[in-house]
């Protein structure tokens, strides 16, 4: 369970601002040796941004499920590790939101997001877990065909997280 703050990249998005979301799910751990893991998960995650510009200004909503299929490698043989790998996002809900009238454009954006993440995962107690990750968006949110003006999903992740063993 954690908290993001997800905003846009791309050329011609200037002006605009992050939002906080939340993120929840579960993830399973797969040892490949001593040092190095494989983590996937299957979560719920809000994503958008704030875009403020002379004409408008509006708040672009996203809600994906995402599936993370990263590598885990422990740093120092105890509780940091580090964690990176793609990331899959489907669509599940877009709304825009301008001067208090909501629309819906889920049909309108690109229904898969790809990103890549990169973080550390630090062990508080032996089943509790804490981690930051960046997210780097790859594909273009609008699904933009006709210019080269991509829109690319970013997030700063924080969470926490209990493990236990099966």
């Amino acid at each position: 369970m954690g908290l993001n703050y997800s905003f846009m990249s791309g050329v011609g998005q200037e002006g605009g601002s992050g939002l906080v979301g939340v993120q929840f799910g579960s993830m399973i751990v797969l040892p490949l040796n001593n040092d190095i893991y494989t983590k996937v998960g299957l979560f719920y995650m809000q994503g958008g941004a704030h875009f403020k510009s002379e004409v408008a200004t509006f708040d672009l909503n996203l809600q994906y499920i995402q599936i993370p299929v990263w590598g885990k490698v422990s740093i120092n043989q105890k509780n940091l590790n580090m964690i990176a790998g793609p990331q899959f996002g489907f669509l599940l809900n877009a709304t825009e939101v301008e001067n208090g009238q909501k629309r819906n454009i889920t049909k309108v954006l690109n229904p898969l997001d790809i990103s890549a993440n990169i973080g550390i995962e630090y062990a508080l107690r032996p089943n509790f877990l804490m981690s930051v990750y960046y997210s780097i968006g790859l594909t273009d949110v609008t699904n933009n065909r006709e210019n080269n003006n991509a829109l690319l999903n970013n997030a700063l992740t924080f969470t926490l997280g209990y493990s236990f063993h099966l």
